[in-house]
């Protein structure tokens, strides 16, 4: 594919606190933020008065309510100063912001059930993000703390030409993109949003990415997870491992539909490869991780409309899976029980790679090697003849050769600073 020097980036997670606190001036980025209430502020909460220049009924409110309107309208997202109980111009405009959204009149003065209100939806939005204060005993002040995850909604457009590689764009997604595509013309992305349903679309044109609209597939828990384009750019595949369905998508340009054709392969259908002649797909489908053997599935995409036309068993759990660039081998990584506890009857210190011959829209067993825990991703090389494994638990990459008959571990690790959970080559035009 050309994409004169861009690549994309989806992000499926983000810690929560500065999604919702705007006072924090931070990006929604994937780490956590504090903020502090200082204890001596908190004992002169009830003699401390409002500076002079406070007016809208707020000079003689007591510092503590001061804070705490300030508190409550920075988690709905209507303020984003300091935190400190004056009432100048911007808080002052952050109550009247919140009012308009609410449908009260815009007074800058909270009525009591307008206070009650905004109240009740600032305490919503911190049990959602599961928001904690604690004590920090070195400095004696109070520390807000969001624990919980939340569903991103970003796109990065990275510019790979700049030096060195430079963000340029953040567009916004559906909740929680897990899997992104790029057709081989350069021209569309698909981006699977895994925590809405849906799929988004965006336009590429030189380094400019832009919106184009989504394509509903399912509710919120249906979980689309991979998507991938034919090679004509004319179809896409969508995992669904939330209902157990791959749905089908038409492309005409950029108009994107659902062809409400929905195809069964097997329990919790997630990673998905298209072959470069755009005749098969396969699909790993995860099952229930409950010890039992999992299965892959075949795709036939050549009849219409297309069906699953094969399926065999692996093992424990298929996470990643790749059909090679000259389309004649299918790589599976299996966790084969690496990812449970030791004490559970199905844990195995190894996962397995196994590799399939593909003959028509058969998966003929060739080789298998152990290889480390948690494993995720797999990427082939140009020649189909390297096979790169990623081992979460062991943060690395390992290494295997493939020469036509016999799998070979070269023993080769590539070290990462954490557990690499995916990977992808470009593939050969």
């Amino acid at each position: 594919m050309r994409l004169a020097g861009v690549v994309l980036i989806a992000s499926i997670l983000a810690l929560s606190g500065p999604s919702v606190i705007g006072w924090l001036g931070a990006s929604p980025a994937a780490q956590a933020q504090t903020f502090q209430v200082a204890e001596a502020d908190k004992k002169k909460a009830s003699k401390k008065k409002s500076s002079p220049k406070e007016g809208g009924g707020y000079a003689n409110m007591p510092l503590a309510e001061r804070v705490g309107i300030q508190f409550d309208l920075a988690f709905t997202g209507h303020y984003n100063g300091l935190i400190n109980g004056e009432f100048n111009e911007r808080a002052i405009a952050a109550v009247k912001a919140f009012q308009k959204d609410n449908g009260f009149r815009e007074t800058g003065t909270l009525a009591a059930p307008e206070r009650a209100q905004l109240a009740a939806k600032s305490k919503a939005v911190q049990e959602r993000v599961g928001w904690k204060m604690v004590d920090d005993r070195a400095t004696g002040a109070q520390v807000g703390l969001p624990t919980k995850q939340v569903p991103n909604n970003r796109l990065s457009v990275v510019d790979l030409r700049a030096s060195p590689p430079a963000i340029i764009a953040t567009l916004e997604t559906g909740k929680g993109p897990a899997g992104l595509t790029i057709n081989r013309q350069g021209t569309l992305a698909l981006v699977a949003n895994r925590s809405e349903g849906t799929v988004s679309v965006f336009t590429i044109q030189g380094k400019t990415v832009a919106p184009a609209g989504s394509v509903r597939l399912g509710d919120e828990k249906s979980g689309p997870s991979q998507v991938g384009i034919t090679p004509d750019g004319r179809t896409a595949l969508v995992t669904r491992d939330g209902d157990n369905f791959i749905s089908i998508l038409s492309i005409d340009g950029t108009k994107v539909e659902h062809t409400k054709r929905d195809l069964t392969a097997g329990m919790r259908p997630y990673g998905l490869d298209i072959s470069a002649d755009g005749s098969v797909a396969v699909v790993a489908n995860l099952g229930r991780g409950n010890g039992d053997n999992d299965t892959v599935s075949v795709i036939d995409l050549k009849v219409q409309p297309p069906r699953v036309v094969e399926t065999v068993v692996v093992g424990q759990t298929p996470e990643g899976i790749v059909l090679s660039p000259d389309g004649r081998l299918c790589a599976v990584v299996v966790m084969n029980g690496s990812n449970k506890p030791k004490e559970s009857p199905f844990f195995a210190p190894n996962g397995k790679l196994l590799l399939y011959r593909v003959d028509g829209t058969k998966l003929v067993p060739a080789a298998a090697a152990w290889i480390g825990r948690w494993s995720q991703g797999i990427a082939f090389s140009a020649d189909s003849r390297t096979i790169l494994v990623q081992n979460m638990v062991e943060k690395e990459i390992q290494v295997l050769r493939w020469d036509g008959n016999t799998l070979q571990d070269t023993g080769q690790r590539i070290k990462t600073n954490g557990g690499p959970a995916a990977i992808r080559t470009a593939p050969r035009l």
